[in-house]
C-alpha cells in the first residue's frame, strides 16, 4: 500500500517553490531591469528558432512543405509584407480606447510618450529595411559581405550596373530595387527583414500593451462576453473595454508566420541576425531607459 502524503509537507514544497520565484523574479528585476514575463516573452522567439528547425528535421515531408511554404500565401502577402502598416494601426486603435475612456492629464502624457516610441520604433525599421542614408542597413549587410543585385539587361542603368559574362551586376541598388527590376540578390550575407520585422513588431506591441494588462483571467472573461447572440454589438463593447485583445491577436500571427518562417526559409544564421536586430531597438527604447 503507497504511503499516504501529508498534505501539509506538499504545501511546504509549493510555498518553497514560490518562495523561489519570487526571489528570482525579485533578482531579475533589480540584477537586470527586466520582469518574468518580459523575459520570457523576449525567450520566446529564440524557442520558435529551436521549435522551427526541429519540426523541419523530424516531420514528414508532405507536412513540411505546405501551404505555408508558398511565399503567396494569404497570410504572408496581405499581413507580414504589410506588417509595420498592420502594427501601426493596432497601436493607434489601442491608444485611442486607451486616452477616450480616461480623457485626463495623466493620458495626454502617456499618449505623448507612446507617440514618441512609436516614432522611435518606426524609425529604426525604416533606417533596418526601408532606407539609411542610402541602402537600408539590411542591404548594406548584403553588400558588404559580398552581395550584389544581378539582372539579365541593365543597360538602362549602365551608372547602377556593371556588365560581367553577360550579366549585369550592382552593389548600388536595394533589394526592392532588383526585385523590380526582375533581378536575383546573390551572394552575401541577408540578415532578414522578414525576421527582423515579425520580432521587431511583436515586442513593440508587448512593451505597449504591458503596462494596461490586467491578467489572463480577466481577458478571458472578457472573450467569454462575446457568447451568444448580437455578436457584432458586443464584439464593439469588448474591444472598447479590451483594446489588447486586437494587439495579441496580431503577436499569435506574428509568431505563427516566424514559426513557418523557421520551418521553411533561409538559413540559420541569416534568421539570428535578423533576429538580433529584432531585439536591438526594443533594448534602446523600453530596457536600457531603466539603467539610466
Amino acid at each position: 500500500m503507497p504511503p499516504v502524503s501529508n498534505p501539509s509537507e506538499g504545501d511546504t514544497r509549493y510555498d518553497r517553490d514560490f518562495q523561489r520565484l519570487e526571489s528570482f523574479s525579485r533578482s531579475l528585476k533589480q540584477k537586470w531591469r527586466i520582469s518574468v514575463a518580459e523575459l520570457a516573452f523576449i525567450l520566446s522567439f529564440a524557442l520558435n528558432f529551436a521549435i522551427g528547425k526541429l519540426l523541419h528535421l523530424y516531420s514528414d515531408q508532405s507536412e513540411v512543405y505546405n501551404y505555408y511554404n508558398d511565399k503567396n500565401n494569404i497570410f504572408n502577402q496581405y499581413f507580414v509584407k504589410k506588417g509595420w502598416a498592420w502594427t501601426t494601426m493596432v497601436i493607434i486603435f489601442f491608444y485611442a480606447v486607451v486616452v477616450l475612456r480616461r480623457k485626463n492629464e495623466p493620458s495626454q502624457r502617456v499618449l505623448i510618450t507612446a507617440i514618441a516610441r512609436y516614432f522611435a520604433a518606426t524609425l529604426w525599421w525604416t533606417l533596418f529595411t526601408q532606407w539609411c542614408f542610402g541602402l537600408p542597413i539590411m542591404d548594406r549587410v548584403f553588400v558588404y559581405t559580398g552581395g550584389r543585385c544581378v539582372v539579365p539587361d541593365g543597360k538602362h542603368w549602365a551608372h547602377l550596373f556593371e556588365e560581367v559574362d553577360g550579366m549585369f551586376h550592382s552593389q548600388k541598388v536595394s533589394s526592392f530595387a532588383c526585385r523590380a527590376l526582375r533581378g536575383s540578390w546573390e551572394g552575401g550575407h541577408d540578415p532578414l527583414g522578414h525576421v527582423f520585422l515579425l520580432v521587431h513588431s511583436s515586442l513593440y506591441l508587448f512593451f505597449e500593451i504591458k503596462p494596461f494588462w490586467r491578467g489572463w483571467s480577466q481577458f478571458r472573461r472578457n472573450i467569454e462576453r462575446l457568447r451568444g447572440p448580437n455578436f457584432p454589438a458586443k464584439l464593439v463593447d469588448t474591444l472598447n473595454t479590451t483594446p489588447q485583445i486586437a494587439a495579441v491577436i496580431l503577436m499569435a500571427l506574428w509568431w505563427f508566420m516566424l514559426l513557418m518562417t523557421n520551418m521553411y526559409f533561409h538559413l540559420i544564421a541569416e534568421k539570428l541576425v535578423g533576429l538580433l536586430f529584432g531585439y536591438a531597438a526594443i533594448g534602446v527604447v523600453y530596457i536600457l531607459p531603466r539603467w539610466l
